[in-house]
């Protein structure tokens, strides 16, 4: 089948789908803020450190901005309807635009893992990170790397190597309000 020429302005599209990741942060005046982030990556492991792209005029860009650090949740596709509303830009969901997230989602936050911000209780995973570098001359995004200080994991998801117990199953987002998740574990052996 001939391949065909799409319009730039989607090439990210491309690199969908994209694991679903919660940034947990605080304003300067101490507010706990949560959204959905697809633009994040893995860029050193020796020390770990990751790199996330946050669109420039969200709050948790600000807070990014003018704080020290950050939390990140992996959530269960379980999760869903809480990421949706929590990206509420996208989602149409109103009341998080209107009220702070940390009285209609106080149940779902964890804010005693770090002072950074909450992160998302049943989760399939945690890290905090402090801020090292940010980039702010990139396009419509902030890039921020980040050192991760500490990790804690569902020992139902993974062992304590972080390699797959069981079968989880992270929430990845292609477009909009199109999600999926994954369908199973593939290997191959290696070669000698």
């Amino acid at each position: 089948m001939p391949m065909q020429q799409v319009a730039l302005e989607r090439a990210h599209r491309l690199l969908a789908p994209r694991l679903v990741f919660m940034v947990g942060t605080r304003s300067v005046d101490n507010v706990v803020d949560m959204i959905p982030v697809s633009n994040v990556t893995s860029v050193s492991t020796a020390p770990e450190m990751i790199a996330l792209a946050v669109y420039r005029e969200w709050q948790t860009c600000d807070n990014l901005l003018h704080g020290e650090g950050l939390t990140v949740s992996v959530p269960m596709a379980e999760q869903l309807e809480a990421v949706w509303k929590l990206g509420g830009k996208y989602s149409g969901y109103a009341k998080v635009a209107t009220a702070p997230k940390s009285a209609e989602f106080r149940e779902m936050f964890d804010e005693g893992f770090s002072t950074y911000g909450p992160v998302l209780k049943g989760a399939i995973g945690w890290m905090e990170c402090r801020t090292v570098r940010k980039l702010t001359d990139l396009g419509d995004h902030v890039l921020f790397v980040a050192s991760v200080l500490k990790v804690m994991v569902d020992p139902r998801c993974y062992d304590k190597n972080v390699l797959p117990a069981g079968s989880p199953k992270p929430l990845m987002q292609w477009v909009h309000n199109k999600f999926a998740t994954s369908g199973g574990e593939l290997s191959i052996e290696y070669f000698e």
